[in-house]
C-alpha cells in the first residue's frame, strides 16, 4: 500500500505511523532527507519550520514567523523554499523533502501553471537542484509519531518568535 493512496479517516492510526517509516527507512542513506512544516497557532500566527539530517550526521533546525496574513499553506510553501535553500549547498546528494502537505505537492505538480511569487521560487530552486541531485517530494501524514515531521510540527509552535520573519537557526551540529 502507498502512503500517498492512505487517509487518517480510513486507516489505523499504527498503519498511519508505520507505513512513512517504511517509506523513511527505504530512503538512501547517502541522501539528504528535509522534513518541512507549515503551522499557525492559536493566537493565529503562522510559522514554518525545517528539519534536515544529512549521511554525515549534520542536523538543521530552522523556524521563522511568517506575515500576519499568511495561509498555512503558504506556510507550508516558505517551509518547503527554505529547506530547498539549504539543500543548495550540499553537491552531489540526493534530496527528499518530506511534507505533511498534499496540498503544496499537488500546487508544484503543476509547476507551469504557478504564477505567484513563493511559487515560482520554489520551482526555480528544485530546477536548480535537479541539475545536480534527484529531487524526490514525498507526503507523508502529520501528528502519527514521525520524527522529522513532528520536529518540523513543533519548531514554530514551541518557539514563538516575537517579531522576526528571518529565519532562526535553532541548532546546526554533527551527531
Amino acid at each position: 500500500m502507498s502512503v500517498n493512496k492512505i487517509t487518517k479517516h480510513t486507516q489505523h492510526p499504527e498503519m498511519m505511523r508505520q507505513l512513512p517509516l517504511e517509506l523513511i527507512n527505504n530512503i538512501p542513506s547517502q541522501a539528504l532527507v528535509l522534513y518541512t512544516d507549515g503551522s499557525k497557532s492559536g493566537s493565529g500566527r503562522t510559522g514554518s519550520g525545517v528539519y534536515a539530517k544529512a549521511e554525515d550526521g549534520l542536523v538543521f533546525r530552522c523556524r521563522f514567523r511568517n506575515p500576519d496574513d499568511c495561509s498555512v499553506f503558504r506556510s507550508e510553501l516558505l517551509a518547503i523554499r527554505e529547506a530547498l535553500n539549504f539543500a543548495l549547498h550540499f553537491e552531489n546528494s540526493d534530496i527528499y523533502v518530506l511534507t505533511d502537505s498534499k496540498s503544496s505537492i499537488q500546487y508544484l505538480k503543476k509547476w507551469p501553471e504557478i504564477r505567484e511569487k513563493t511559487g515560482q521560487e520554489v520551482v526555480s530552486k528544485i530546477a536548480t537542484l535537479s541539475q545536480k541531485s534527484k529531487v524526490c517530494f514525498q507526503w507523508i501524514p502529520s501528528h502519527v509519531g514521525v520524527f522529522g515531521n513532528d520536529e518540523g510540527d513543533v519548531l514554530f509552535l514551541l518557539h514563538p518568535l516575537v517579531n522576526s520573519s528571518r529565519p532562526k537557526y535553532i541548532l546546526f551540529t554533527r551527531l
